[in-house]
């Protein structure tokens, strides 16, 4: 359990560092924020934004109160190429897949977040498409996640 105000930032935070160390994701760039656009030569660029979280009250009562969190959050991989739009988006979706398969994979304490319960990729994602200048063309996927913690 946790002391924090809400373990939104320290679950990005975890999976970030996560993602950093695995080696099925050393050729993107990952970063707990939007860095800046994805080089060419990567796979892809993988950041976090979006936060938004809601808790149950925290009201003093007899007894010890529980206090739980869910929180949602955006991941987005965005691929730069210089090439077709679908081959730019065909490359952001595998790096998408590879990172629904990481997730799912994974136990909740594989991340050392003391109280984090689930995270789950759940919700309404995205599509960004777009032709850029210079014969580039970029994709950017958003996969919404989701997690529940217990705070105290």
């Amino acid at each position: 359990m946790s002391t924090a105000a809400t373990l939104s930032i320290a679950v990005r935070l975890a999976l970030v560092a996560a993602l950093k160390a695995d080696t099925d994701f050393e050729q993107s760039d990952v970063s707990y924020q939007f860095n800046e656009v994805p080089a060419p030569d990567r796979d892809a660029s993988i950041w976090t934004r979006s936060s938004r979280f809601s808790q149950e009250s925290a009201g003093m009562r007899a007894g010890r109160h529980h206090r739980d969190e869910t929180g949602r959050f955006e991941l987005v991989i965005a691929a730069l190429r210089v090439d077709a739009i679908d081959v730019t988006a065909a490359a952001a979706s595998e790096v998408a897949g590879n990172l629904a398969a990481w997730i799912s994979d994974r136990k909740n304490d594989e991340l050392g977040v003391p109280g984090l319960q689930t995270l789950v990729i759940d919700g309404d994602g995205s599509v960004l498409e777009i032709k850029a200048d210079q014969g580039r063309t970029l994709c950017e996927i958003t996969l919404p996640i989701r997690f529940t913690a217990r705070l105290t």
